[in-house]
């Protein structure tokens, strides 16, 4: 049943919350929505979704397992709370919660949701529990068949539960975009690992973009993630450092810093043999390329436009495969030692 912009709908009938045989339910677009059903018992149910309903400030209670609901979205509502019976959802693959300016205490429970593929959420504040304090191993936040995790504008300061690895053993796509992070510890936490598991890594990890998180000082250590294909860091205005570990990545592929102006710190040399895509897009306070001690056959595109950088060094020629170099020359009276390329603007 799909009920799209009713904009004069106002109740839901209670025969919905038991419906033995539904299997898909939309409420899209419905302005004045506000009464639903307490509970939800409709066990046959795999698709719930709750969009632009700005009415509708509660969330059903969900008293026994749902094991066919699969799909849940809950997008621009007045919710302010999930209840703590979410956790029934236990076939729950694909969850998307977008709550704009309201914000939503989403209990711990959610971390029981053992088949969670796919999370996405823009909320205004999010609180994870502490991964460490729990006497309950259950109530740590393992997603293990997780693959992508986007928390944005979560106002997340702290990413703790990215040290258990354990708990992430599918993640493939990580995007914290507009979060309080001041670093990211994409790492082993050895004081909780035993030693049979100090070798497990993030390996199925291979594309993280961190946006708009202002308060990131310096890039996470890529040791952990060696499958790690792409590293996206934008506008991220009080970045300082790039970890070493970047320059020594065996398969990253694309490594963008765009709009982070105090970015100053790189490795001082470069060796990701990989690497095809290369920018550092308005970072107005990075002023030393790194050298090129060996061959970079990969290494296709480089932008370096709106930088502090006055020279190249000598081992750009190492760059032998490289199809567009990006250069701001005028502005900064760009030195390019080797012949072998064209300045260009």
């Amino acid at each position: 049943m799909k009920l799209w912009n009713c904009n004069n709908l106002v109740e839901a009938h209670e025969s919905i919350a038991y419906h033995d045989k539904l299997q898909v339910l939309h409420f899209k677009w419905c302005l004045e929505l506000c009464v639903f059903p307490n509970v939800l018992k409709s066990k046959t149910l795999q698709d719930l979704k709750l969009s632009n309903c700005p009415k509708l400030e509660r969330f059903p209670d969900i008293p026994d397992e749902l094991r066919g609901l699969k799909k849940l979205s809950i997008r621009h509502t007045a919710l302010k709370e999930l209840p703590t019976s979410i956790k029934n959802l236990v076939c729950l693959e694909k969850i998307h919660l977008d709550m704009g300016k309201n914000p939503i205490s989403r209990p711990s429970n959610n971390c029981k949701l053992q088949k969670l593929q796919w999370f996405k959420s823009f909320l205004r504040q999010i609180v994870f529990p502490n991964l460490w304090n729990s006497v309950d191993p259950c109530m740590k936040i393992g997603l293990p068949n997780s693959n992508v995790s986007d928390p944005l504008n979560c106002n997340l300061s702290q990413v703790e539960f990215l040290e258990d690895l354990s708990c992430f053993p599918l993640l493939k796509i990580l995007i914290l975009s507009g979060n309080n992070i001041t670093s990211l510890s994409i790492s082993i936490k050895h004081d909780h690992l035993s030693t049979s598991s100090i070798s497990k890594d993030f390996k199925q990890l291979t594309y993280v973009k961190l946006s708009d998180c202002e308060s990131l000082i310096i890039t996470p250590n890529l040791s952990c993630a060696p499958n790690l294909k792409e590293l996206k860091l934008w506008n991220c205005k009080n970045l300082v450092e790039a970890h070493e570990s970047i320059a020594n990545h065996d398969k990253l592929q694309v490594l963008h810093f765009k709009w982070c102006p105090e970015l100053r710190v790189f490795p001082n040399v470069l060796k990701s043999k990989n690497l095809r895509d290369l920018n550092f897009y308005v970072c107005s306070k990075f002023e030393k390329f790194p050298d090129i001690p060996h061959e970079l056959g990969c290494l296709k595109r480089l932008s370096i436009l709106h930088t502090a950088i006055k020279e190249l060094p000598t081992s750009i020629e190492n760059l032998v495969s490289l199809e567009a170099m990006l250069l701001d020359i005028c502005r900064n009276s760009l030195k390019m030692q080797n012949q072998r390329f064209e300045k260009t603007k």
